[in-house]
């Protein structure tokens, strides 16, 4: 099978490197861990499949191809519906002080409290659905472009839908500026400097995705499974063109080769560091 495309590999990966203090600061088993315990407590939440898909191994020459499929995930219809929400919670635990991944304290009297992002769709979604989950007010803004199904389908959630004038970028142009007038809180899947820690949360609620793959992996070992450190990137590019891809990192365990991430965008995005090699 022929490939058409561009490939561009990371120059900053260095595969000699460990998973040291600076990075499990970002994301670290135990913050996974975390985040699974509170997740897993959400109403509707449940397992997603994990589908092989052989023919598609065959054809590209590879052992395995998995599929894990977010579709019905908490029914929001939407790939990004793990991180959005819990980002939600862990801000509104650093506006009420508690600092916790648990909603019944980090909740505790946030109804006055606004979160808010820009979004082509998915992640406004989640990010909506997560503030009517825990209790506060959202407001998305979306491109001009964006479509009456999904701005339908965030105002489904109880948010207030704003579309601006302009593209994706100036959309979060537009959220960020009305965050710093009204008070709200940004919830972005995107990090940029002096932002980082809600991206941060964002990123440990995908660790989800990878705890449940891993065991769900033919013939896999949950017990091993567990001792894996759980590395969900998302580039700070643009976070409409790709949800967090989860990597599972070795952390130094001996007898656990690196894992390389490759990321795969269409020709039509505005990234172009994909894919990418991550450390």
């Amino acid at each position: 099978m022929s490939w058409i495309g561009e490939l561009l590999p990371n120059p900053l990966t260095d595969r000699t490197s460990h998973y040291d203090h600076t990075r499990r600061e970002i994301l670290c088993h135990e913050a996974g861990r975390r985040a699974q315990t509170e997740i897993s407590t959400w109403p509707g939440y449940t397992s997603t499949p994990l589908h092989a898909l052989p023919g598609l191994a065959r054809r590209t020459g590879v052992g395995a191809v998995l599929y894990k499929d977010e579709s019905r995930r908490f029914g929001l219809g939407s790939f990004k519906a793990l991180g959005g929400p819990y980002g939600v919670l862990r801000a509104l635990g650093r506006e009420t002080g508690t600092e916790t991944a648990d909603s019944a304290a980090a909740t505790s009297g946030v109804p006055s409290v606004t979160v808010t992002c820009a979004t082509a769709g998915n992640h406004g979604r989640a990010v909506a659905w997560g503030a009517q989950m825990h209790g506060c007010r959202s407001v998305i803004f979306i491109p001009a472009a964006t479509s009456e199904h999904r701005a339908a389908a965030i105002a489904a959630h109880g948010a207030e839908v704003v579309r601006t004038g302009g593209d994706y970028d100036h959309a979060v142009r537009v959220a960020q500026a009305e965050a710093d007038r009204n008070g709200w809180i940004v919830v972005s899947d995107t990090s940029y400097q002096g932002y980082q820690d809600i991206p941060r949360a964002i990123m440990q609620g995908y660790t989800v995705l990878v705890a449940e793959a891993l065991d769900q992996l033919p013939g896999g070992d949950p017990g091993r499974a567990g001792e894996r450190r759980l590395l969900p990137q998302k580039r700070p590019l643009r976070p409409a063109d790709h949800s967090a891809r989860p990597i599972r990192h070795d952390d130094g365990l001996p007898g656990v080769r690196r894992t390389v991430g490759l990321g795969v965008a269409d020709s039509g995005t505005g990234c172009r560091l994909l894919p990418h090699h991550y450390r």
